[in-house]
């Protein structure tokens, strides 16, 4: 301490300097304090009335207390507020009658309250309390509940569990209404947290509580698990359906029963000596409950089956043994998947072989040996000329092997590489054949690609943001023949690539350009794709079935496994600004001159209060034209719209209309969503809440949550909520 005195009309001490030193624990072991208490914690702070801090073995009773911490990768506040908390070690605390909360006032908007609370602290931290790692350590709740404006919506009466994982038991939480399923209601729980069971490392399991009003209750258990040598899901759905599905007027939408679900359970595990294996068991109750209430999973997911897959990789060979079943007896007689096309393996071993060095030459090889068996399903209306091999002995033992072989010749700015591979098959049975069946297949061709580019440095525009351009030229060719002594439309379709290829000659030509500029500014400069188009011609010739598909496609590396209809295909894009983007994409069918497919759309992003895309698909096939777009306009802080649609304009109707409200309120958000399906025949409307910040934890649906923190057309790309590693 150093002081002098300058104002002489005072007394005072000067200190000239005076140096002290002390230590708190040799003046005192306890310390009372009473007022406007601030305890700083690391990057942690705790306001308090009153405060009382044993020194020597680091506990303390803390009144009126209001713990904040910022949470930095979110730039959220986090809020404790309780009336008791006692510290009962260094790393362990407890609370009485706590409010969780990010809000800063008082009387929040929402929290999460408890009566009691016990946390345990294992997070590591340097000597003055600051992290130095993720958060960690376990909790305990007593009497929890979910509060909106003090109104307690949700209960449960105890729950533990862990920080890293979640601060509450509940996962999801959704309510609305629809045509099918009258009003809704979805809970999905933290199974473990739940039932007060710590779970075990590297696993996860959530709780599923519905109802439906016009189908029923229903409940569900998923799983997740991952250890160091194995992980695999499960997933178990079950509900009392008294209602109908919606599969149009053509099909039966009566479910078989009203007793509906599915179970799944998909395990990896990584053997010794390079070992992996695949187990999976899937049964679903009737044909329609997937695509009911899975539908994404349904259309796009995995096929669902019951398989044994055994498999060891190394550097350039792999050998693989493949058993799958459609039907299995269980003590209830249930058949697994009997309405599902499958092909039954039983079983199938496989050998492989990429590219073995030869001299000059570079060698493939592939093979399989085992039985066969094609399930069709048991909803099929016509039976001419229909594949089938169904009896419980009738099964089809095949043998397949190609041999293929390549010569790589580099030149300056070009790769051509010819090749040629034969292939031998072997089927003792085939519906449309007497006996035995034998495929031979010869395809011989060569392939080539070049690259070239040159830059433009005075090519300069400020309205199109270019500077410079580099032009980047790619061509590629592919040429071949093939010979065979049968078509695939004779044999069994056991497998795609197998028994579905034909002797196709062909050729097929592209020419890729990308042209690219510098945008940032200076010291920020970026090199960005300004322009591409890619255009390609695929030509076919030979032997091949009668049904010949669309939306022609050439594979130069395995042309076998081309789709051989003549085609000519074109990509285009132009991004004019980081923020406005015009993409383009058809396909020409050269057999009849017609467009079997063409895509055009526009993206624009006007930040902060715009983004909008537009576009049209035509799809020949199905005599398909839709029309649609969506947008996201953010009116103010407080308030956003967000809208997606699309119209068939070849039958005159409205397929899909999204509308959605979104508002903020202190430190959340409340969604109103209303959607109109024509497709599925269906209105439905639900609400979302979720906390500023903590898109995760919505109650509802999560397809606009995103937009309280962007309004841009991909939300997740834009928003900043990175994650800490």
């Amino acid at each position: 301490l150093a002081n002098w005195r300058l104002l002489d009309f005072v007394t005072q001490t000067e200190h000239l300097p005076d140096l002290s030193y002390y230590r708190l624990g040799d003046l005192a072991t306890a310390v009372y304090l009473e007022g406007d208490v601030i305890l700083t914690l690391g990057e942690r702070v705790v306001r308090a009335s009153r405060i009382f801090y044993d020194f020597t073995r680091d506990r303390a009773l803390i009144l009126d207390a209001v713990f904040f911490q910022e949470i930095p990768y979110r730039r959220i506040p986090f809020y404790v507020r309780a009336d008791e908390v006692r510290q009962l070690s260094a790393r362990e605390y407890s609370a009485t009658r706590a409010r969780v909360t990010t809000s800063e006032f008082y009387t929040p908007s929402y929290h999460v309250g408890a009566d009691k609370v016990y946390i345990r602290d294992r997070t590591s931290r340097d000597a003055v309390g600051n992290a130095t790692g993720t958060l960690a350590g376990t909790y305990e709740l007593t009497n929890t509940t979910l509060n909106v404006d003090n109104l307690p919506i949700l209960y449960w009466p105890y729950s533990r569990g862990d920080l890293e994982q979640s601060e509450t038991v509940l996962r999801r939480f959704r309510t609305g209404y629809s045509d099918d399923f009258g009003v809704e209601v979805e809970t999905s729980w933290y199974l473990f947290n739940l039932l007060g069971i710590t779970p075990p490392p590297g696993y996860d399991a959530t709780l599923k509580l519905d109802y439906f009003a016009e189908r029923g209750p229903g409940i569900g258990v998923d799983g997740k698990y991952q250890q160091q040598d194995h992980f695999g899901i499960t997933k178990n759905y079950f509900i009392y359906d008294k209602g109908e599905d919606n599969f149009g007027p053509v099909r039966d939408n009566t479910p078989d029963q009203e007793t509906r679900g599915r179970t799944l359970w998909r395990h990896r595990h990584y053997l010794p000596n390079d070992w992996e294996l695949t187990l999976e068991v899937s049964y679903a109750s009737d044909p329609g409950f997937l695509e009911e209430y899975e539908r994404n999973e349904w259309f796009e997911g995995k096929q669902q089956e019951t398989v044994f897959y055994l498999k060891r990789s190394r550097e350039v060979d792999a050998i693989a043994l493949l058993a799958n079943w459609r039907l299995l007896d269980l003590l209830a007689n249930w058949r697994l998947l009997d309405f599902v096309t499958q092909t039954e393996h039983l079983p199938d071993l496989s050998y492989y072989r990429l590219g073995d060095a030869l001299g000059p030459f570079v060698a493939y090889h592939e093979s399989r040996v085992g039985g066969v068996r094609y399930r069709t399903d048991d909803r099929h209306v016509f039976d001419t000329k229909r594949f089938n091999n169904d009896g419980a002995s009738d099964a089809t033992f095949r043998g397949d092997a190609r041999e293929e072989a390549e010569l790589p010749i580099k030149l300056t700015g070009l790769n051509i590489v010819p090749f040629g591979s034969v292939r031998g098959s072997y089927w003792d049975g085939q519906p449309l054949a007497s006996g035995g069946l034998w495929r031979g297949l010869g395809l011989y061709g060569v392939r080539g690609s070049g690259w070239l580019s040159k830059v433009y440095d005075d090519v300069e525009s400020e309205l199109f943001d270019i500077h410079r351009i580099r032009h980047i030229i790619q061509p590629d060719f592919a040429v071949w023949g093939a010979h065979s002594n049968t078509r695939s439309d004779n044999i069994t379709p056991f497998d795609e690539g197998i028994e579905t290829i034909d002797a196709v000659y062909g050729a097929k030509v592209g020419l890729r350009n990308t042209w690219q500029t510098k945008r940032g500014g200076e010291g920020r400069d970026r090199t960005v794709d300004l322009f591409y188009l890619n255009l390609e011609v695929g030509y076919f010739g030979g032997d091949r079935p009668e049904d010949e598909k669309s939306n022609g496609w050439a594979d130069p590396l395995r042309p076998e496994n081309s789709r051989p209809r003549n085609y000519a295909a074109a990509e285009f894009a132009w991004r004019w600004s980081d923020t406005t983007t015009l993409v383009y994409d058809a396909n020409l069918d050269l057999n009849d001159v017609e467009l079997d497919r063409h895509d055009v759309s526009l993206a624009i992003e006007r930040n902060p209060r715009l983004a909008y895309v537009i576009g049209y698909r035509h799809a020949g096939d199905v005599d398909l034209d839709l029309v649609g777009g969506g947008f996201n306009y953010r009116f103010n802080e407080k308030h956003i719209t967000a809208a997606r649609i699309w119209y068939d304009t070849d039958r005159g109707r409205l397929g899909e209309l999204t509308l959605s409200y979104i508002y903020k309120l202190p430190r959340w958000y409340v969604g109103f969503n209303v959607e109109f399906d024509e497709v599925f025949d269906d209105v439905s409307f639900s609400m979302s809440l979720w906390p500023e910040g903590i898109p995760e934890w919505t109650l509802g649906s999560r397809r606009f949550s995103q937009l309280g923190q962007t309004t841009a057309i991909k939300p997740d790309a834009k928003a900043d909520l990175k994650q800490p590693k």
